[in-house]
């Protein structure tokens, strides 16, 4: 199944990304440390029910809370993180397959397709800041329906029109959600940058449009979206936990497309999926 394909991150973001990567005077940042990248919230009520509420989350994230609560003391990022949690608990919303497709997907979020326990699952890599945000920028902008871009992925339209389709959101898979979310955990943990928030408010965004009062499932379907599947949290996410992995020590067992468990075949991050 093909996924629409739209321009990556323009060269400006890059830029700009690059610069005030090379302003913090280190390329390749130490994903263990969490610096307070906003006001501190951990006393405010919204947040100890922010808690709270991470017990709706399908049981395979619970390694993942304290990386999810500890990336960042944002108010935008809590924001962030309470529309993820309503749109978990839709499990799954109308027209969402259960795979997350891994096209343009930054290979250190590359999942393992069996939950192995090999993997530290909450671990966060170092990363090189600048090319991990352009390359979660354009994964972003890949999976954004021609309506919401119009050519340029610096200014995603929320602007909905009346014959609207989230077809090509769909067919990245109800997990492509749950990883850019992880994904963005990582880069607030190591960096503050406007891009960063830029595109948490996005994320943030098209999430309320499937879980608020005007949810995207009652809109007109596109033909080509990929019916729901009838699938428990638990398994959906078992399998999608996140870890460093290289192109040379990619899984050996179940989970990508073509793949055989035992084999290890090389993967076409054109069709490759990763989930159950």
């Amino acid at each position: 199944m093909d996924i629409d394909d739209h321009p990556s991150s323009p060269s400006a973001a890059g830029v700009e990304m690059q610069e005030d990567a090379n302003s913090s005077n280190s390329k390749a940042v130490d994903g263990s440390r969490h610096p307070l990248l906003g006001p501190l919230l951990d006393d405010d009520d919204f947040v100890l029910d922010l808690r709270e509420s991470f017990s709706a989350l399908p049981k395979g994230m619970s390694p993942l809370h304290s990386v999810f609560l500890n990336a960042s003391k944002d108010p935008r990022w809590y924001g962030l993180l309470r529309d993820f949690v309503n749109f978990e608990k839709l499990n799954p919303p109308a027209g969402w397959p259960t795979y997350c497709r891994t096209s343009r997907l930054p290979l250190v979020l590359h999942s393992s397709p069996n939950g192995s326990k090999n993997h530290n699952k909450d671990a966060i890599p170092d990363l090189d800041i600048a090319k991990f945000g352009e390359e979660m920028i354009s994964w972003w902008a890949s999976q954004q329906p021609a309506w919401r871009t119009s050519g340029d992925t610096s200014d995603w339209s929320k602007d909905i029109p009346a014959d609207a389709t989230w077809a090509v959101l769909h067919r990245g898979g109800i997990a492509s959600l749950y990883t850019i979310v992880v994904g963005l955990a990582w880069w607030a943990t190591t960096m503050d940058l406007e891009l960063l928030w830029d595109l948490v408010a996005d994320v943030a965004w098209v999430m309320r449009q499937f879980s608020g009062p005007s949810t995207a499932s009652k809109r007109k379907c596109d033909g080509d979206e990929v019916p729901a599947k009838s699938v428990s949290a638990r398994k959906r996410w078992t399998s999608l936990v996140p870890f460093v992995v290289t192109r040379d020590s990619r899984p050996q067992n179940r989970g990508f497309a073509g793949q055989k468990a035992g084999v290890n075949h090389p993967v076409n991050d054109a069709t490759d999926w990763i989930g159950h």
